[in-house]
Parts: C-alpha cells; structure tokens; sequence
C-alpha cells in the first residue's frame, strides 16, 4: 500500500524545494556584494579612509597590547567598539538594516543614518530591492509547489505525476521512487533546480 500524504509532507517537500532554489545563489551574490558595501559604508560613517586607517591602527595595537596580558587581567572589551555588522537607516524609509562585514572591525555604534547624499544610499537601496524580489519568488515558488502537489493524496500517485520529486521528499518518507512519465512539471523542475547534478549522475 502506498504512503498516504499529509499535510506536513506536503509542506516539507515545498519547503525543500524553496531551499533547493537556485534563486538562493543569487540571494547570495547579493550579501556578498553588500558585504562590500558594508565596508564602504563603516569607512564614510568613520570620516573616510584616512580617519578609518587611523581607527584601525589603534584598534589593532590595543588588540596586541591586550594579548601581552595575563588571562585574569582581561575583559571583554578593549575599549573600542568592535563589530561584525552596522546598523543604518535610510532617510525615506522607517526600516533599519543590518550590514554585516567579512569580520570584526571598527565601527560605529547605534545606528548610522543614511541620506540621499550619500554615494551608497541607491546602491543599498537597490540591493534591498533585489534582495526582496527575490525572497518575494521563494516564496512563491514554495506555494505553487505546495498548490501543485496539494491534491495529490498518496506517495505513488505524486511520483506518478512528478519523478523528480524524490529529491524533495522528507526524510520519513522512505519507499522507494518508481520512475513513469512526468505530466506539466517541466516549469516547477526548472524553477527549482531539478533534476540536481547530483542525482543525475552528471
């Protein structure tokens, strides 16, 4: 007898196809691009370059200064706000958001406000933006698989209707996938990354 469907298994396969989504490479692209920026933006909110040099150098000597102590002379702090993210606001919106940095550096503490005179603030902006378009389509893509596949009531019938969604399934599922033709999976499949390389053999 095959395995029945319930609504939690229908909710992790759609679940695990969000995660499976190339759209959360180009999710990364964007942090990774923003991470940069998030440099730029700590060294304009210290003064620029010069003044941010200055900062750092001290922050770096205070640091080796702090390593010649005896472990029962530390604190937790050296004094300087250290820190591997920044909080900004953007003057024509309410939102703040975080910048993280590659590590922990020299930063400002509270929260920097953003003008429209700043060089970064369109570029932050639109990274924001793809940023949101993006997480708007996992979500979507998460829904139109949990709505293809809501009416399905049995584990064959699904893999009937859609080979390759063995690689969604949970992990309480165990039989075994039989391969017959797929009916209009084609959009989901491409839209989710599927078949992986990986399962393909390829």
């Amino acid at each position: 007898m095959s395995i029945r469907l319930n609504k939690h298994h229908k909710e992790t396969i759609a679940q695990n196809a969000r995660k499976l989504s190339p759209l959360n490479a180009q999710l990364d692209q964007v942090f990774k691009a923003r991470k940069v920026l998030a440099e730029s933006i700590r060294v304009e909110s210290l003064g620029g370059l010069k003044k941010t040099k200055e900062y750092d150098d001290i922050a770096k000597d205070r640091l080796l200064q702090r390593d010649k102590l005896p472990y029962n002379l530390l604190s937790h702090s050296t004094g300087i706000n250290m820190a591997s993210r920044m909080y900004v606001g953007l003057s024509k919106t309410e939102r703040r958001y975080c910048l993280n940095f590659e590590d922990i550096r020299v930063a400002i503490k509270g929260t920097r406000d953003l003008t429209t005179g700043s060089r970064y603030y369109d570029p932050l902006i639109k990274s924001i933006e793809i940023e949101d378009k993006i997480r708007e389509e996992l979500i979507e893509l998460e829904q139109s698989v949990y709505a293809s596949i809501s009416g399905i009531t049995t584990l064959k019938k699904l893999l009937e209707t859609w080979p390759e969604v063995v690689e969604l399934l949970p992990s309480d599922i165990t039989q075994q996938p039989v391969r017959l033709p797929a009916l209009r999976t084609d959009n989901l499949n491409k839209l989710i990354g599927l078949p992986t390389k990986k399962a393909s053999g390829t």
